[in-house]
C-alpha cells in the first residue's frame, strides 16, 4: 500500500506533493455522499501516472498584427523565453508504450521548440505530439524513451453499466508551486429536468484541472477527461479509458499535411479585393471651417488625401461572385468609389451587390470577366459534435497570409431568442471560414445579424457620437475579426454550416439587408429631418422648469429652440419649448430615449480670437468665420437616418407641461448646406451655395428674398483680394439680383463674354451689406 510518505518520495522530481483530498458537495436534493471514499486504492492506481507535459517555448518568425490574447500570445511567448521557463500541462500516461492524454495546448504551433515530460521522479524525457484525438477531447504525446520504473501508466478497468446508483471518483492534480496537490472528488449524476427516467445523462465531475482520471467505487481507473463534466449520451467525447485508447485521431504529419493543403488548394479560391473609398461629405470641409483653411492650412499640415483604400480578402463561391467574411457598415458601403478583384492572371472590376440579412457577411459581383478558382457549397462534411475541423483567418500580411488552426464544437450555448448556438472548443477569431477533414468548405464562423440590430446602440442608450458614427470608426470595427467565442455577444455569434450559406446565397434579393446599400456623391449628402433644432437638457434646466421626473434629472430630453417651417414638427404642432423624449420604433421592445450627444453643440472651431501670423496676414491670409448656423448632421438626425426613411414612428414629447405621443413618417429633407446645389471657379478662388432653409434661419433672412451663401474662399485669389468673407450673402451681381448658383453662374459667363474685368458683388453679413469688386478676367 502507498502512503503518504511513499507518495511524497515519489513525485518529489514534480515539485513535491501534499495529500489534500477534496470529498465535494452533496448532490441536490439532500442525497448523502457516502464517507466510503476509495482513497487509497485511487493513489495506488493513478498517483504515478500524473506527468508534467512541458512546452519549450521559442520565438515565432512568423509577425503578429494583432494581439492573439486568446492564446497564450507572442507577448508571453517572449516573456517565458526571457525567463527560461516552460509551458506546463498536467497530463497521464495512458498506456505502455509512452502515450500521454493531456488537454490541446493554447500555443499557436510555430510558438513551440519542444516538447519534454517531466515524470514522478523528476527526470525529464523528450516527447513529441502524437496525434490529436477526434472521438474525445485532448491530444496524445508520445514520450521517445521507454518509461522508467517509476513511471506507472494507468490500468483501465472496464466501466460498468452506469446508472443513477453507479459511484464515480475523479482525481485531478492542483498546481500550486511549488506543491502539487491532489483532489479526489465525487462525480454527481445529471438528471434531464422534468425527466421521469432516473437514468443520468451525465455526471459533474467536481474538481478538473488539465486533466482528471475517473475511477470505480473500487478505486480503478475507467477514464478521463479535461473537462469537468462527462457525457453518457453516446455523441458527446469520447470518456472511458478503452475508448480513448482506441482513438485513432489525426496524427501530427496528417494534420502537416492538410494544413499544406489549406495554404495551397483552398487559397487558391481567396482573392485579395481593394476597394476605395470617396471621402464623406462634410459641412466642415464644404464650408472650410475644420481648419484654417488656404494658405493658412497648408502651412500647418495640408489637406487629406481624396480617397481612402482597404485590402479585404473575399471567398470565391460562384465565377462572377465573392462573399467577404464580415459585414461593411452603411457608412462605409455608401461612399465606395470602386473595387478591383486581384486574380494570379488579371485585376477584376466589381460592385458591391449587398450584406447577408442573417450573418455577418457581404456579397461582391464581378462586372466583367470570371474567377479563376472558387470553393464548392456542396461536398463538405458536416460538422459534428466533438470531430475536429480546421479553421482558416485571413489577413493581409506582405500580400495574403493564411492563420490555419483546428477547433470543434462540443457544447451549445443559448443566445438570440433562447436558440441554442454551437460554441467553438477553442478560441476562434470572428470571419474565420470552416474546412473539413479534407479541406473543403464546411462553413463560416461569424455574427448572426438581426433585423433591428442597427437600432441596438440606441435602445442601449450608448452615446453614438461623431467618432463612432464616422466611417473610419467603422471600417476599423468591421474588417478587425478580432473577436472568439467567449465574449459578452457570444450569443451573436456562431457557426454557419455550407449549406446553410448555400441557401442564402442562392436567393440573394431576398437575403439582403436594404438598410445597407450603396449611395451617390448626391444621396450620401440627403437627410431626413423631423425640422427641428435643439439643445440638451442640464439637471439645472429640468429643475427649473420642474422636469425632473420626466427628463430623468435632465438625463432624458432635447430642449427645442427652433422649429421649421413646413417640417414634420411644425406639421406636428411642436414649439420652441417642448421637450422631445422618447421615439417608438416598430417591432422594437421599448422607445429610444432621446439624448442630446456631446458632439450636437460643437458647430466648428472659433477662430475670432487667434493671432494669425504677419506673414499669413501679407499673403492675403485671415482666419475664417464660425459657422453661424448649426449642423443638420447632430445626432437626432442620424438616428433617423439609420431608422430609415419612409418608417412611421411614435415621437414622445412635452408641450406646456403636458406629455403628447404623436405618429409621424420619417421623410427626406430639403436641401441644406450640405446638400445644397453649388458652383466652384477655381479661377476666382470662390465657392458659393443656394441659400437653404437652416441658414436663412440662422441669418434671419427672409424667405422671399433672394440670395446665395458663399461656403469658401481661397486664400490669394481674386475673391479673398476682393475682401469676400466665407458664409456673406451675396445679393446681386451689378445690381441684377440673384437666386440660384446657376444664375450666378451665368451671370460670371455673361459678364466674361462681354470682356468685364470685374464684377460689383451687393454682399449681405447679418443684415448690413456693402460692395466689393470681383475681377474676373486673367
Amino acid at each position: 500500500m502507498i502512503t503518504k510518505q511513499t507518495l511524497r518520495t515519489a513525485v518529489t522530481g514534480i515539485t513535491g506533493i501534499v495529500l489534500a483530498v477534496g470529498i465535494g458537495a452533496a448532490p441536490a436534493g439532500g442525497q448523502e455522499v457516502s464517507d466510503k471514499i476509495p482513497r487509497q486504492e485511487i493513489l495506488q492506481n493513478t498517483a504515478n501516472s500524473f506527468v508534467l507535459v512541458q512546452y519549450h517555448l521559442k520565438k515565432s518568425d512568423r509577425p503578429q498584427l494583432e494581439s492573439e490574447y486568446y492564446y497564450f500570445d507572442e507577448d508571453e511567448v517572449r516573456r517565458h523565453i526571457l525567463s527560461k521557463q516552460t509551458l506546463d500541462y498536467m497530463g497521464v500516461i495512458v498506456s505502455d508504450k509512452g502515450e500521454v492524454y493531456a488537454p490541446e495546448p493554447r500555443l499557436r504551433p510555430d510558438v513551440i521548440d519542444k516538447v519534454t515530460i517531466k515524470g514522478p521522479d523528476g527526470k525529464e524525457l523528450p516527447a513529441q505530439k502524437d496525434r490529436l484525438l477526434t472521438g474525445a477531447r485532448g491530444v496524445i504525446v508520445r514520450i521517445a524513451e521507454p518509461l522508467p520504473d517509476s513511471w506507472q501508466a494507468l490500468k483501465f478497468a472496464e466501466a460498468e453499466k452506469i446508472d443513477g446508483q453507479t459511484k464515480l471518483y475523479t482525481i485531478s492534480p492542483y498546481l500550486n508551486d511549488p506543491e502539487v496537490r491532489w483532489r479526489i472528488s465525487p462525480a454527481l449524476p445529471e438528471l434531464i429536468w422534468k425527466d421521469k427516467d432516473e437514468t443520468p445523462v451525465s455526471y459533474a465531475l467536481g474538481y478538473v484541472n488539465h486533466v482528471g482520471v475517473i475511477c470505480s467505487d473500487q478505486g480503478q481507473p475507467v477514464g478521463l477527461s479535461t473537462d469537468a463534466r462527462i457525457d453518457l449520451s453516446g455523441d458527446g467525447p469520447a470518456w472511458k479509458g478503452g475508448e480513448v485508447l482506441a482513438d485513432a485521431g489525426i496524427t501530427a504529419q496528417q494534420q502537416e499535411q492538410l494544413e499544406k493543403k489549406i495554404d495551397s488548394d483552398f487559397a487558391q479560391c481567396v482573392y485579395e479585393i481593394k476597394i476605395t473609398f470617396r471621402q464623406p461629405p462634410r459641412e466642415e470641409e464644404e464650408y472650410d471651417i475644420s481648419g484654417l483653411g488656404g494658405i493658412f492650412g497648408s502651412l500647418l499640415g495640408g489637406e487629406a488625401a481624396e480617397t481612402e483604400e482597404i485590402t479585404v480578402f473575399g471567398l470565391g463561391f460562384a465565377e462572377n461572385k465573392l462573399l467577404i467574411p464580415t459585414a461593411m457598415p452603411q457608412m462605409m458601403v455608401a461612399g465606395i468609389d470602386n473595387i478591383k478583384i486581384v486574380t494570379a492572371e488579371e485585376t477584376l472590376t466589381g460592385t458591391f451587390e449587398g450584406v447577408l440579412r442573417r450573418c455577418e457577411a457581404t456579397v461582391i459581383e464581378i462586372t466583367a470577366g470570371k474567377l479563376p478558382q472558387v470553393v464548392s457549397l456542396s461536398d463538405a462534411d458536416k460538422l459534428v459534435r466533438t470531430k475536429p475541423f480546421w479553421t482558416v483567418f485571413v489577413r493581409e500580411l506582405a500580400g495574403k497570409d493564411l492563420s490555419i488552426d483546428y477547433n470543434r464544437w462540443i457544447e451549445k450555448t443559448q443566445g438570440y431568442a433562447d436558440q441554442w448556438y454551437r460554441r467553438p472548443e477553442r478560441p476562434l477569431r470572428r470571419g474565420s471560414w470552416l474546412l473539413d477533414g479534407q479541406g473543403r468548405l464546411a462553413g463560416l464562423f461569424t455574427r448572426a445579424r438581426h433585423e433591428l440590430d442597427r437600432l441596438k446602440p440606441y435602445l442601449m442608450g450608448e452615446e453614438m457620437d461623431l467618432f463612432r458614427s464616422d466611417w473610419r470608426y467603422q471600417i476599423q470595427q468591421a474588417l478587425r475579426g478580432i473577436s472568439y467565442s467567449y465574449v459578452s455577444e457570444v450569443e451573436d455569434q456562431t457557426i454557419f454550416e455550407a449549406d446553410e450559406l448555400a441557401e442564402i446565397l442562392n436567393d440573394l434579393p431576398a437575403n439582403l439587408d436594404p438598410f445597407i446599400r450603396h449611395l451617390s456623391e448626391q444621396e450620401q449628402k440627403e437627410r431626413v429631418w423631423l425640422g427641428v433644432e435643439y439643445t440638451r437638457i442640464t439637471k439645472e434646466m429640468a429643475e427649473q422648469m420642474q422636469l425632473r421626473k420626466q427628463t430623468e434629472d435632465g438625463r432624458v430630453g432635447l430642449m427645442i429652440n427652433r422649429v421649421y417651417a413646413d417640417s414634420p414638427a411644425a406639421r406636428l404642432g411642436i414649439t420652441e419649448g417642448d421637450v422631445l423624449l422618447k421615439l417608438l420604433v416598430p417591432a422594437t421592445d421599448w422607445p429610444i430615449e432621446l439624448k442630446a450627444s456631446r458632439s450636437d453643440e460643437y458647430s466648428g472651431p472659433d477662430w475670432e480670437d487667434i493671432d494669425i501670423p504677419q506673414q499669413i496676414q501679407a499673403m492675403g491670409g485671415r482666419a475664417p468665420r464660425k459657422r453661424p448656423w448649426p449642423s443638420r448632421n447632430n445626432s437626432f438626425t442620424r438616428m433617423l437616418k439609420v431608422i430609415g426613411q419612409e418608417t412611421p414612428v411614435t415621437l414622445t414629447y412635452l408641450h406646456n407641461g403636458e406629455q403628447i405621443e404623436k405618429e409621424f413618417v420619417i421623410e427626406k429633407s430639403p436641401p441644406d448646406a450640405l446638400s445644397a446645389e453649388k458652383f466652384k471657379d477655381d479661377k476666382l478662388g470662390l465657392t458659393v451655395k443656394d441659400l437653404t432653409y437652416e441658414v436663412r434661419a440662422a441669418l434671419f433672412f427672409p424667405s422671399e428674398a433672394a440670395a446665395i451663401v458663399i461656403s469658401k474662399v481661397e486664400q490669394g485669389t481674386p475673391a479673398a483680394l476682393g475682401r469676400i468673407n466665407t458664409f456673406e450673402l451675396i445679393c446681386a451681381v451689378d445690381g441684377a439680383d440673384v437666386g440660384s448658383v446657376k444664375q450666378f453662374e451665368e451671370m460670371i459667363e455673361k459678364a466674361q463674354e462681354q470682356n468685364k474685368e470685374s464684377v460689383r458683388l451687393t454682399v449681405e453679413w447679418l443684415g448690413k451689406t456693402r460692395l466689393a469688386d470681383l475681377k474676373i478676367q486673367n
